[in-house]
C-alpha cells in the first residue's frame, strides 16, 4: 500500500508503476517524490560510507589505538549536541518559515544569532574537552589524553557543520546537505587515511587519526559554507537583522532535551565501558553497536517521509488515514528489520570478523543489542507521533528518564559482565523507553503505530 496520502487525504493502493510515474513525471508531487528518493539513496550511501570507514579504521589501526580513537570520538559525538544547542532542528523550522513569509530581517537575524551562539558554545565545550584530556594526561600515559585534546578542536568544527548543514536543508537543498555530512566527510577521512598510511607509510596513532578527521571535517565545513552562500536568498544581503532570541531559545531547548537524551542513551555504554574496563573493549563494543543500528535504518529512513505526513494528517483531524499510514509504514519497516536482526544474531561472528579477529568478542553483545533495536523498529514512529502532535514535553521526560536508567544500569552491570553487561543495560533502557512512548501514544492519541 502507499506510504503517503494524496492531496485529498485519502490513501491510494500501492502500485509499482505509480512510483515510476511519479519519479519521471512533472509537477510538484513528482518533484517531492524525486527529492525523497534521492535523499534516501544518499542516506544509504552515507551508511555504506560510514561502515566502510569504520572497517578501514579497524583494519589499519591496532585494537588499542582504534579503541582510543573511538572512545574520544564518542565524547565528541555526545558533547557536540551541547554545542549545537538544538539549533539544527530549530533551523529547519525558522529558516524555512522566514523565507516562505519573506521576513528577510528575521532570517538574517536568526542566521547571525545561530552562528555566533553555535561558535561560542562549541569553542567553550571543545576547550573543556581538551582541558579534560590534558588533566587526564597527568596520570594516564596512553594515547587517550592527547586524542581527547585533538577532539576538543574537532568539536566546534562538527557543531558548526551540523548547524550549517541544517541551513542547507532548510534552503531546500536536503540532498546536498546529507551528501556533505554523510558521504563527503567520511570519504575524505578514508582518502586521507589511505594516502598517509598506504602512500606515505605513516604508522597511524589515535591522535593522528583524530587530526585527519579534523582536516576532513574542516574541508566539509568549507564546502557547506560555500553552499549556504550560494543558496541564501539575495534579499538577505544587506538587510538589517531582526532578533527574536527568546522565541528561538524557547523552541530549541525542548528539542535539545530530546536529542540529548537519545544521544546519551546511545553513547553512555561506550563512554562508560572506556572509563571502566578500557578503550580497547570500548572499540569492540562500538563496532557491535553500530552494526546493530542497521536494524533501525528502515524506521529512520521512513521517518524522513512520515514525520511531515503525521503533522499534516493530525492537524486536519484525519485519524483513520493517519492510522492506515502508520500501519503500512510499520509493516514495510518490519520486512526490513526482522531479516537484518536475524542476520546479525546468527551471522554476527562472521560479520565482526571482517573488522578483525579481535572484534568477534562483540558477537554476543551485538545479538543482545539487536533485541532493543528490533523493539524500536516494531514499535513504529512513536517518537515522531508525539513530537509532531504537540506532546514533545512528555516525550522529552521519557527519553531523559530512560537515559538516566541506562547510566545506572551500566554502572551496575559493566563491572560484573563487561561488554555483555553494557548491552543488557542499554537494551533494558531502550525497551523501557519504547514501551513508555508507545503507552503515551495509545493513551493520548488513541493510535496503534505498530504493524499488528
Amino acid at each position: 500500500m502507499s506510504l503517503l496520502p494524496d492531496a485529498a487525504g485519502a490513501t491510494q493502493p500501492f502500485r509499482a508503476w505509480a512510483i515510476v510515474e511519479r519519479l519521471t513525471g512533472q509537477g510538484p508531487e513528482a518533484a517531492v517524490v524525486r527529492l525523497g528518493f534521492l535523499a534516501f539513496l544518499v542516506r544509504v550511501c552515507g551508511a555504506a560510507s560510514t561502515f566502510g570507514v569504520q572497517i578501514l579504521l579497524a583494519r589499519l589501526l591496532v585494537p588499542s589505538v582504534f579503541g582510543a580513537y573511538v572512545y574520544a570520538l564518542a565524547w565528541v559525538n555526545f558533547l557536540v549536541m551541547l554545542g549545537v544547542l538544538g539549533l539544527d532542528t530549530a533551523s529547519l523550522r525558522f529558516v524555512a518559515s522566514y523565507q516562505g513569509l519573506g521576513e528577510w530581517g528575521k532570517l538574517r537575524g536568526f542566521l547571525v544569532y545561530c552562528l555566533r551562539l553555535n561558535l561560542r558554545t562549541g569553542v567553550l565545550i571543545g576547550a573543556c574537552l581538551a582541558l579534560g584530556g590534558s588533566l587526564l594526561g597527568l596520570r594516564d600515559r596512553s594515547d587517550v589524553p592527547t586524542t581527547l585534546m585533538v577532539a576538543g578542536v574537532l568539536l566546534p568544527v562538527l557543531a558548526s557543520l551540523q548547524v550549517i548543514s541544517a541551513w542547507i536543508q532548510a534552503f531546500k537543498r536536503a540532498v546536498i546537505s546529507q551528501l556533505i555530512q554523510g558521504v563527503v566527510r567520511p570519504m575524505l577521512l578514508a582518502a586521507l587515511l589511505l594516502v598517509t598510511v598506504r602512500g606515505l607509510g605513516w604508522t597511524p596513532t589515535a591522535p593522528g587519526t583524530m587530526g585527519l578527521h579534523l582536516l576532513a571535517a574542516a574541508i566539509s565545513l568549507t564546502a557547506a559554507w560555500g553552499m549556504v552562500r550560494r543558496s541564501m536568498p539575495t534579499q538577505v544581503q544587506g538587510v538589517h537583522p531582526v532578533t527574536e532570541s527568546a522565541l528561538w531559545v524557547r523552541t530549541a531547548l525542548p528539542l535539545l532535551l530530546i536529542t540529548g537524551g537519545q544521544l546519551l542513551l546511545g553513547q553512555a555504554d561506550v563512554l562508560m565501558l572506556g572509563a571502566m574496563v578500557g578503550t580497547t573493549q570500548a572499540g569492540t563494543y562500538a563496532v557491535a553497536s553500530q552494526l546493530a543500528d542497521l536494524i533501525i535504518f528502515g524506521i529512520n529512513a521512513a521517518n524522513i517521509v512520515v514525520a511531515p505526513a503525521i503533522a499534516d494528517l493530525h492537524i486536519r483531524g484525519q485519524r483513520d488515514e493517519l492510522q492506515r499510514l502508520l500501519t503500512r509504514v510499520s509493516r514495510i519497516v518490519m520486512l526490513f528489520a526482522v531479516p537484518v536482526a536475524l542476520v546479525l544474531v546468527f551471522g554476527g561472528t562472521w560479520l565482526l570478523g571482517i573488522y578483525g579477529p579481535t572484534f568477534r568478542a562483540g558477537a554476543l553483545p551485538m545479538a543482545i543489542l539487536a533485541i532493543g533495536e528490533l523493539t524500536i523498529s516494531l514499535a513504529g514512529s512513536v517518537g515522531f507521533l508525539l513530537t509532531m502532535t504537540g506532546h514533545e514535553r512528555v516525550a522529552g521526560r521519557i527519553v531523559v528518564g530512560s537515559a538516566i536508567l541506562n547510566i545506572v544500569l551500566n554502572t551496575v552491570l559493566i563491572p560484573a559482565y563487561g561488554l555483555t553487561g553494557a548491552a543488557i543495560a542499554t537494551v533494558i533502557a531502550t525497551v523501557v523507553r519504547t514501551l513508555l512512548l508507545s503507552l503515551v501514544v495509545h493513551r493520548n492519541l488513541g493510535l496503534n503505530p505498530t504493524a499488528f
